[in-house]
């Protein structure tokens, strides 16, 4: 394998299912200082759904939706309830979509859709 001659670190993650784009720096400050705290970037996905979008739901995304993560620290789950922050959407088809979120919590996105009645398929 490539052995760099300096440690490398990923500016942020994506889920297994998910594409896209990873930076990747050698120098560490640059992911804590994008990711942590209030400098946290805003993301925007493409997403395509089951079925029909409605834009009442286009709403409830906007508006933020009741969803459930974990969040794992200390090898200790710790349930977390709450409502999304309020996104953009921009329905780009009939059934697909663009959503930019201020947050990053576990599969979120996913969760948000489900919520709604919907299963994201690419």
């Amino acid at each position: 394998g490539y052995f760099p001659p300096h440690r490398v670190f990923p500016v942020g993650r994506l889920d297994k299912d998910t594409s896209g784009l990873i930076l990747i720096t050698s120098d560490g400050r640059l992911p804590n200082s994008v990711l942590r705290g209030q400098a946290k970037q805003p993301k925007t996905y493409q997403v395509k759904v089951d079925k029909k979008l409605r834009l009442d739901d286009l709403d409830h995304l906007r508006n933020g939706v009741v969803i459930t993560t974990y969040a794992q620290r200390d090898k200790q789950k710790k349930m977390l309830t709450a409502p999304t922050l309020p996104s953009i959407v921009q329905q780009t088809g009939i059934n697909s979509l663009e959503i930019t979120i201020f947050e990053g919590r576990n599969r979120q996105i996913r969760k948000m859709l489900e919520t709604l009645g919907y299963t994201v398929v690419m």
